[in-house]
């Protein structure tokens, strides 16, 4: 046997050293204790779910996938941080489930590892950023983060009623049927304009769907009941100048998003002067040939006469003779009649038949007329009882004519009962 020399020796301790110092030292010098293996976190890039940076709707929900692994310690809690703070447990789910907590407790076999679905209700507007992070046992942690934009969200709509521009005295209050539908965000104001510039005296000019409801304010907060859309009548003030006169309606949400829309309002007198004439309807149960009126002439037809416009409903034969004449009037001839009712569906308060002086004028009062609810026997649209001074819109497939029962004479012991009526055309 070959014998070992002192120099074999000290190369063999010199190895050993060597092989020792590649060996990965299981020290953490840090704290001088063991190395541990925290969680990890990460954000899963799948169809249907947010992994980077990204703009989503205001206010509308994204979907974000976490898968995290356990290090050598289970899981112990989640934390979901926008801009460095908790968001609200409120506004995000954990697999479709009210997450209940923010931070939010990991459980059960959860703690050795997790996939969640979370749905996260965005912020209103600007760009945030959105921190998942997960804590150990040990304390250890793992997140990522995302930068998610909104994009402000869908803004309020706004539809202006009726058609043509309304015509009125200098001065006067007209009714205008605004609907609101509300976009992503409720509705927050509106605000009235004339000639682009804002009403300031809206004390005494704009009214909120009654007019003795002012605004107190222009803009005007829209009432709770009414933030998430509202079918109203905005009542304004004309313009005590005569001409024509624009205006605008801004509707604004929440967060400032805002709908315009706009009118204009006619003061003064312009355009084709009316015709004038005056007729008499008979009660239609009377002698054969009543019962109609030809608006084109004033002149009295049969109920069924192809020159007639409206005619009379008769009697109710289940009335004494005394009380038995319905006092309705009802189309015919394939007209349509409706009832002009001041302060109502955006006819101006201050409506009256004397001062139609322009046949432009009756477009606008159609779309702002009341529509008849009652029908006869036939099914045919009637009024309810006529009183005088009461005044109607009836529109043929020519002409549009425009009446006001003056006299409704009664003869309590005949069918001769009738009204005394003027017409503008």
């Amino acid at each position: 046997m070959k014998k070992l020399s002192i120099i074999h020796f000290l190369g063999l301790a010199l190895l050993a050293m060597t092989f020792n110092a590649c060996v990965e030292d299981p020290i953490d010098p840090g704290t001088g204790g063991l190395f541990t293996v925290g969680p990890e976190l990460s954000l899963v890039d799948e169809a249907g779910f947010v992994a980077f940076d990204s703009t989503v709707g205001s206010g509308e929900n994204f979907n974000v996938r976490i898968s995290v692994t356990r290090g050598d310690s289970p899981l112990q809690t989640f934390f979901l941080q926008e801009d460095g703070l908790e968001v609200l447990s409120a506004r995000f789910l954990v697999d479709g489930v009210d997450s209940g907590a923010n931070p939010k407790l990991i459980v059960g076999t959860d703690k050795e590892g997790l996939v969640w679905d979370l749905t996260i209700l965005a912020h209103e507007s600007g760009t945030r950023n959105y921190r998942f992070i997960v804590e150990d046992e040990a304390g250890e942690t793992s997140s990522q983060s995302l930068n998610i934009s909104t994009d402000g969200g869908t803004p309020p709509t706004v539809e202006i009623g009726g058609s043509g521009m309304p015509m009125v005295d200098p001065g006067a209050l007209i009714g205008i049927p605004v609907t609101v539908g509300q976009g992503t965000f409720p509705l927050a104001s509106i605000t009235v304009f004339e000639n682009d510039e804002l009403i300031s005296d809206f004390a005494n000019r704009l009214f909120y769907d009654d007019a003795s409801n002012p605004f107190d304010g222009n803009p005007y907060v829209i009432p709770t009941e009414d933030q998430n859309g509202f079918a109203r009548t905005i009542f304004v003030r004309a313009s005590a100048e005569s001409g024509t006169t624009d205006y605008r309606i801004e509707l604004a949400d929440e967060i400032g998003n805002v709908t315009t829309e706009t009118f204009q309002i006619i003061t003064g007198i312009s355009g084709t002067a009316v015709t004038t004439l005056q007729g008499i309807l008979f009660n239609a149960a009377g002698p054969a040939g009543t019962g109609g009126l030809d608006l084109d002439t004033g002149v009295g037809t049969g109920s069924q006469d192809a020159d007639a416009e409206i005619k009379d409903e008769g009697i109710d034969i289940g009335e004494p003779n005394d009380i038995n004449w319905i006092k309705s009037i009802s189309g015919v001839n394939g007209t349509e009649i409706r009832f002009l009712l001041p302060n109502a569906n955006g006819l101006p308060e201050t409506f009256d038949f004397d001062d139609i002086a322009v046949s432009e004028e009756f477009d606008g009062l159609w779309e702002t007329a009341t529509l008849l609810q009652n029908t006869n026997a036939a099914g045919e649209l009637m009024t309810w009882p006529i009183e005088e001074g009461e005044s109607f819109i009836v529109r043929s497939a020519s002409r549009t004519y425009v009446i006001v029962i003056r006299e409704i004479n009664e003869t309590p012991d005949n069918n001769s009962d009738n009204y005394v009526i003027d017409v503008k055309f």
